[in-house]
C-alpha cells in the first residue's frame, strides 16, 4: 500500500471477501463514498502549493480542494515540530513563524489566519484565558 491511508475493512454494515469490499447499506454506502472522496482528496492534493509549485498536479490557489488546504498546514507543522532520525524538532514559535512567512505561497492565506486562530484560541484555552489577541498574522 502507497501513502498513509487505510480503511478497516471490519466497520458496521461491510462484509469483506478477499480484497473486495462489499458496503451492504446503502445509507453506509453514501458516506462511504463521501468519505472515500475526501480522502482522496487529501492523500493526492496536500502537497499542492497555493501559488502552483506544488506536487503531483500542481494545482493552485482554490483549485486544491479545501480539505488538502487544511491538512497541509497540520502536515507541515507536525513534521516541523516533531522529531525525525534526519533532523530535530522546531519550537513551536519557529514553525508558526514559517507557516506565515508561507502564507500565499505554500498556504491558503484565509487557512493560515483560521489556524492561527484556532492555535492561540486552544492555547488561550489552556491557560484559563477568555479572550485572545492575535498580532502579526
Amino acid at each position: 500500500m502507497k501513502g498513509k491511508s487505510r480503511l478497516p475493512c471490519e466497520l458496521a454494515g461491510y462484509l469483506k471477501l478477499g480484497d473486495a469490499v462489499i458496503i451492504t447499506d446503502q445509507d453506509h454506502r453514501n458516506d462511504v463514498i463521501s468519505s472515500l472522496e475526501v480522502a482522496e482528496n487529501i492523500i493526492l492534493h496536500h502537497h499542492q502549493k497555493w501559488d502552483g509549485t506544488g506536487y503531483p498536479h500542481r494545482l493552485k490557489g482554490e483549485e486544491i480542494p479545501l480539505e488538502a488546504r487544511i491538512l497541509a498546514i497540520v502536515d507541515v507543522f507536525d513534521a516541523l515540530t516533531s522529531r525525525r532520525p534526519y533532523k530535530d524538532s522546531w519550537s513551536v514559535e519557529r514553525a508558526l513563524s514559517f507557516i506565515n512567512e508561507q502564507k500565499g505561497k505554500h498556504f491558503d492565506p484565509s487557512i493560515v489566519l483560521s489556524f492561527f486562530c484556532y492555535f492561540y484560541e486552544k492555547a488561550a484555552q489552556k491557560k484559563g484565558c477568555d479572550t485572545v489577541r492575535i498580532t502579526g498574522i
